[in-house]
């Protein structure tokens, strides 16, 4: 089929995407040359994080110092547990794109080949496009901070004495600047992928519960084996979910925990300095960061929890027993609905990203006032 082959062909380009990202990261084009740990851009942004830190604990009688070596420090560690949770659980992430590799293989079921090519079809072509973009505009506010901070007289990084002349100083920076943009932008976009891939396997179980619903479906197919198609399918969307929190876990904890903080610097930063761009710049990042996971666990809630009234209203009645019993065993199974889940107990979705930036800003102008 076209669409297999075109949905097949785009995976594809965006695994070779994937790959060059993680071999940037793990230096494994360097260490044919040189022996070095393959996490050494992770020490790299684990020494941004201690420097980060000094510079903001001893930074008091500066506000823009202040803010801004404090969102660093905060950044830097949010990118790092998501960036160490790639590598660690570097054979789960492996297991997921193979799942998804392998969902574009033909079945010889015609219905459930063909809502497979066109759903995958679709949700590839989303997923090239959103990571586009964000690749794009993740790479441009580093660049901005690294103009910014070259072009400013403050020093946001306390390096040591013996790299603090000028030039050491700037090529040092941007070296481990970079460092952090390969890790910030590789992290990102595994979560990105998968959660878009998620998505789509959620719509293609939408679709075939549709198509149910239809009586020439019914008469013209094996409903039997499609529906054994859709309970493998559903019990292989639900394991892979949780398999994706598990990778994440405490990064989805890091982010939220952190996003108030970042969030009160940055609005900090803007009210005492409401002329720099940059500042927005960085305020848009911070959104583009976290605003992803709100969106997904969104999402992904709102899709597993229709799953249940989309079996109810397929005609199941029309069904044999033994058809219906399988109806019936996903319409259970479906009651439990999935999101992402900050600690195993917040719910990540788009209600709790108002209330953290509300929350937020509310503290920032009670500071405000009191300073």
């Amino acid at each position: 089929m076209a669409y297999f082959e075109e949905s097949y062909s785009k995976f594809l380009k965006i695994e070779a995407y994937f790959k060059f990202l993680l071999s940037l990261v793990t230096m494994s084009w360097l260490r044919k040359i040189i022996r070095i740990p393959s996490g050494f851009l992770s020490l790299v942004v684990f020494w941004l994080l201690v420097i980060c830190f000094n510079r903001f604990i001893h930074s008091w009688g500066n506000s823009t110092v202040f803010g801004l070596s404090g969102i660093l420090f905060v950044a830097h560690g949010q990118i790092l547990s998501k960036m160490l949770s790639v590598l660690i659980n570097k054979s789960d992430v492996k297991e997921i794109f193979e799942w998804f590799k392998g969902l574009l293989q033909n079945t010889g079921n015609d219905l459930l080949d063909n809502v497979v090519a066109v759903e995958m079809n679709k949700i590839y072509t989303i997923a090239i496009i959103v990571l586009r973009i964000f690749s794009v505009s993740l790479c441009t506010v580093p660049l901005s901070v690294t103009i910014y901070i070259q072009v400013s007289d403050n020093d946001f990084y306390q390096y040591p004495s013996f790299i603090q002349e000028w030039s050491k100083y700037r090529v040092t920076h941007t070296f481990v600047f970079q460092s952090t943009v390969l890790l910030a932008l590789t992290s990102e976009c595994f979560v990105l992928f998968i959660g878009i891939n998620n998505i789509g396997v959620l719509n293609i179980l939408t679709k075939l519960c549709q198509a149910l619903n239809k009586p020439h479906i019914i008469a013209e197919h094996n409903v039997g084996n499609l529906l054994r198609a859709m309970v493998k399918l559903h019990a292989e969307l639900i394991e892979h979910l949780n398999r994706f929190y598990d990778i994440f876990y405490f990064g989805f904890i890091i982010q939220l925990a952190t996003s108030v903080l970042i969030l009160l610097l940055n609005f900090h930063l803007i009210l005492h300095n409401n002329e720099q761009f940059i500042f927005y710049v960085l305020l848009a990042s911070v959104m583009l960061q976290f605003t992803p996971f709100c969106v997904f666990g969104d999402i992904i809630h709102g899709k597993t929890e229709r799953i249940f009234t989309d079996l109810y209203q397929t005609l199941w009645y029309e069904m044999k027993l033994e058809d219906q019993k399988m109806i019936l065993m996903m319409m259970i199974i479906s009651q439990n609905t999935y999101g992402i889940k900050a600690a195993g107990m917040y719910d990540v979705n788009l209600i709790m990203l108002v209330q953290i930036v509300k929350l937020s800003f509310s503290y920032c102008m009670i500071l405000y006032a009191f300073m």
